[in-house]
Formats: structure tokens, sequence, C-alpha cells
């Protein structure tokens, strides 16, 4: 049975979070017993993971498939008004003097892809 992604997201994240608050109960004796430290280390081990959070919120991937690179390419072209319009409020939320960089990441394991 498919269900809604957002509904196959919450589900994934919710059973990531029952085991992983596992780890915030041992962060404290990790950072006394193993490493050997005191509250200064437990205080950079909980840093460093709200650092990864930033940095995790920082990248937006989009994911979608397409049978060919030429039909992305024409995909590119084909761009309503309305779409337009919000991909420059959008670039108007940018921040920074160059443009946001863009990447591509191909998978030919997809099924249906074409070779």
């Amino acid at each position: 049975m498919a269900r809604h992604p957002l509904q196959a997201t919450l589900v994934r994240a919710g059973a990531f979070f029952i085991f992983a608050s596992a780890y915030w109960a041992m962060l404290p004796l990790i950072a006394r017993d193993v490493l050997t430290g005191g509250p200064t280390l437990y205080g950079i081990l909980l840093g460093a993971v709200g650092a990864g959070a930033v940095a995790g919120a920082a990248r937006f991937v989009e994911t979608w498939f397409e049978a060919s690179w030429i039909e992305h390419l024409r995909h590119h072209e084909r761009v309503t008004g309305a779409d337009r319009a919000v991909q420059e409020q959008v670039r108007a939320l940018h921040q920074g003097t160059d443009a946001p960089r863009v990447q591509h990441f191909l998978s030919s394991a997809h099924k249906g892809a074409t070779p």
C-alpha cells in the first residue's frame, strides 16, 4: 500500500528519534567515561551535534526522475510564468554576492532509466 510521502517521512523520523534518544541519554557518560572528559567536552559534543544540524539544514536537495538528460534540459525550458515568478522570489531571498551553486547528481540505477 502506497503512503503519502510526508507520512512515510514522519514514520521514518519517529523511528529514528526513538532509537536516537539513547544517544542523548548516553552522551554525558561517553564524554566522561569513554573520552575521559568533563563538562567542557560534553558541551563541545553538544555543540558539534548542533553544528551538524545547522550544516544539514543549509543544504537543500530536490529529487526527481526524468527519462533522459535531454528531457531534463527540456524541463528547464518549459517553465510557466507562475514557476518563473516563484523562482525569482526564491532568488531574492539568497544572501551573498555569488549565485547559488547548483549541482546535478545522476544515478543510473533508477528503474526505467534509459542507457
